[in-house]
């Protein structure tokens, strides 16, 4: 860990978890990549916010002013080499099964969102008790609905990462198509539950 980072004893007790665990899941992965996201993760932990801004200020780095803080934070969630599906899957699989071993039925929802003007995102989370959190995304440029392509490709590579006998449960929102939607629930476990 960074010089830097050792400022605030809770902070560095933080990030050393973060880290192993990550580390844990993750072996072999890339040093600096799993820095960076451990860092940021850290970060989102103690602010309890998904506020670049606020992220930036707290990040405990040796950078002059915020605005380079930020910059660095947009460059490690940037980095094209950092795979977040594989990075989810480390994470998302553990609550797949644990969702699945207590006899839950896994309700996973899709949805689509503006994030700026001409981007737009489709997510994939997951019910955690009266939370839904997400577990995989697909941003694409466009000003309408993503379309069944990404769907079925956002679904498909989540589907690998539920247990076997999973019972799982798929909601959508108004951008999907329902003889689509009914086929993509489908593949998604062998079962045609869909809300």
């Amino acid at each position: 860990m960074e010089a830097g980072l050792l400022g605030n004893v809770c902070f560095s007790e933080l990030y050393s978890k973060v880290e192993a665990d990550f580390q844990d899941r993750l072996l072999g992965y890339h040093k600096s990549r799993r820095e960076g996201l451990c860092i940021i993760a850290s970060v989102i932990l103690n602010t309890r916010s998904v506020n670049l801004m606020e992220n930036a200020a707290a990040l405990p780095r040796d950078i002059g002013s915020v605005d380079h803080r930020y910059q660095y934070i947009s460059r490690v969630l940037g980095n094209p080499h950092i795979d977040t599906d594989e990075i989810m899957q480390a994470y998302v699989g553990e609550i797949f099964r644990r969702q699945c071993e207590a006899g839950e039925t896994i309700v996973v929802a899709l949805d689509q969102s503006k994030l700026n003007e001409g981007h737009e995102v489709l997510m994939l989370s997951v019910r955690m008790r009266d939370r839904a959190l997400p577990v995989a995304w697909r941003v694409r440029q466009t000003k309408g609905p993503i379309g069944w392509r990404v769907q079925h490709e956002l679904l498909e590579a989540v589907r690998p990462w539920l247990p076997a006998d999973a019972r799982v449960l798929l909601a959508g929102d108004r951008f999907l198509e329902p003889p689509d939607w009914s086929h993509g629930a489908r593949r998604l476990d062998g079962t045609t539950g869909c809300a």
